[in-house]
């Protein structure tokens, strides 16, 4: 696969094929191309969104994607929806009072 277009999908079977930092890699140049400044942080959670979606098993990125495309999204708008609400509970988990947390628990 040598692009990636969020408003169309890539084909699951494809997608899974690729290494993580080749999915990632591709959200990156996505947004490139079109010259909107994107930043790693970005491409993972896009990247961890179309994981998911492409695993083809009923979760909340397949039910909200549905959800939000028959609200009037396109499939892109939908996935940067999905992927800033991701974001910002990755924040929640990370964050903290200067002390270090994995995966929202303290490290001891």
């Amino acid at each position: 696969m040598k692009q990636h277009d969020p408003d169309q999908g890539s084909p699951p079977e494809a997608w899974l094929a690729l290494d993580e930092q080749k999915r990632i890699h591709l959200c990156e140049e996505y947004h490139g191309r079109r010259g909107i400044p994107s930043a790693l942080r970005h491409a993972v959670a896009r990247a961890m969104v179309e994981n998911r979606f492409a695993l083809g098993v009923e979760s909340v990125v397949t039910v909200t994607l549905a959800r939000l495309s028959g609200e009037g999204l396109d499939r892109h708008d939908a996935m940067h929806a999905i992927g800033s609400v991701l974001s910002a509970h990755l924040d929640s988990l990370f964050a903290g009072s200067g002390q270090g947390r994995r995966a929202g628990r303290k490290i001891p």
